[in-house]
């Protein structure tokens, strides 16, 4: 599973042939309460650059995580 976030900043064919170091790493995902899915490094490098309001990359809506 790649999230938006991953094939817009790698590109899509990183998508389709990834390398193998990130294999583990891009199974760890995380869901947001509005139903998006990013992996868990993906959400996390976006919010920490969010400077006031946490928004879904996706949606915009406030990003809050899934319980």
């Amino acid at each position: 599973m790649f999230c938006a976030m991953f094939v817009t900043s790698l590109g899509p064919m990183f998508s389709l042939f990834p390398h193998p170091l990130y294999r583990e790493v891009a199974q760890l995902t995380i869901w947001g309460q509005c139903s998006h899915c990013f992996h868990i490094h993906c959400i996390m490098k976006w919010l920490n650059s969010q400077q006031v309001h946490h928004q879904c990359p996706m949606c915009r809506q406030e990003w809050k995580f899934k319980e």
